[in-house]
């Protein structure tokens, strides 16, 4: 009986011992009593298991501390991410990285935004919202960002600027890939991985006299693309229903610029996604698709024209050791690497976010 209802004690425990050890929501038996009545409500006949547990935990905290030690299992153990992904890190990063990393994974991600800087520019933003009590400041990395202040994200997020347009929610390191493409006002782009389509709205926001081609390979997501289109009020994406994985004969060479930010293991953003942590790397298979599609990639753009690869992971692999590859396997000849940056979590505040630029030859 007791092995049927161990999740949900478990979780329960979990709950409490979060609250008792890292946070001051309240004393600590205040939390041991929630903790009580939520098992009296839901697996009554517990609730004497969970107090005694917790009522532990609150009496040895002091001498409670996660494992210090350089190993894989002491590392994983302390910051709760799977062995794997910290095994990844110390392979392609060393051990000082991995740690802070894992420090960065662990704390609270910042809100960023993108002002759309063909309706209004960066200060007058910022003046809009403060009249609308939400304060914000501007970035160095980019000139279209804000960063949102904390006390102020809830109102952002269901503010007007928000609903008019005139501001998306957008990672800085994602803002900042698509600045580096180098967007002209009449370039033709194709975004081969579009949805949401943040970047979409950002590149078709810089190209006001060119067009942007999305494509995603679910419809929902294509609404998605369009939902946001229509907030934004650009009319220069067109959004199809196509795989990035399937060779469109018809876009041979007919784009100025191309986008491709492939399905990744996302190890970049955890603090957003803390369900990545409990993943194990074998459960992705994704270093061939993400080849593939650039290699595809490479055939969508003009000769001279260039290549934004990007993924919100930290992971060689997917990252500067698939470019190294792509080069390799024929197309050193064929383009120069213009960009070539492993964003890691919080630098400058940002997400874990890998760019780089290709140039094709003509």
């Amino acid at each position: 009986k007791l092995k049927k209802k161990s999740d949900d004690i478990r979780n329960i425990l979990r709950i409490g011992i979060y609250q008792i050890m890292f946070m001051q929501s309240g004393k600590d038996y205040a939390i041991c009593n929630d903790m009580v009545a939520i098992t009296k409500k839901r697996l009554r006949g517990y609730e004497g298991l969970v107090n005694g547990i917790l009522r532990n935990v609150v009496r040895s905290k002091d001498t409670l501390a996660p494992p210090e030690g350089s190993d894989v299992k002491s590392i994983s153990t302390k910051y709760s991410i799977d062995e794997s992904i910290i095994n990844v890190w110390l392979d392609g990063y060393g051990l000082d990285k991995t740690i802070e990393i894992c420090e960065k994974s662990c704390q609270r991600a910042p809100l960023f935004a993108r002002v759309n800087t063909e309706r209004i520019n960066r200060d007058e933003a910022i003046d809009l919202l403060k009249s609308q009590g939400i304060t914000a400041f501007k970035v160095r990395e980019s000139d279209r960002g804000i960063l949102i202040d904390n006390m102020s994200q809830a109102a952002a997020v269901s503010g007007k600027s928000f609903h008019d347009g005139l501001i998306s929610f957008q990672d800085i390191s994602s803002i900042l890939a698509v600045d580096k493409l180098g967007i002209n006002d009449n370039d033709y782009l194709l975004d081969m991985c579009a949805a949401p389509g943040g970047k979409s709205t950002s590149a078709a926001e810089l190209a006001k006299h060119g067009k942007v081609v999305a494509w995603d390979v679910y419809q929902h997501k294509i609404d998605l693309i369009k939902g946001y289109a229509k907030r934004c009020n650009l009319s220069n994406i067109e959004a199809y229903k196509y795989s990035a994985l399937d060779f469109q004969l018809d876009y041979d060479e007919c784009f100025d610029k191309v986008i491709l930010d492939p399905p990744c293991s996302g190890l970049g953003v955890i603090r957003r996604r803390p369900e990545i942590r409990y993943k194990s790397m074998k459960d992705y298979n994704l270093y061939y698709k993400q080849l593939s599609m650039l290699k595809l990639a490479a055939n969508y753009v003009k000769p001279e024209g260039s290549i934004l690869y990007s993924t919100c992971t930290v992971n060689p692999d997917e990252n500067d050791g698939l470019i190294k590859n792509f080069m390799s396997t024929g197309y050193i000849d064929d383009f120069d690497i213009l960009y070539n940056r492993q964003i890691f979590p919080g630098d400058f505040g940002a997400d874990g976010f890998y760019i780089c630029i290709l140039k094709k030859r003509g």
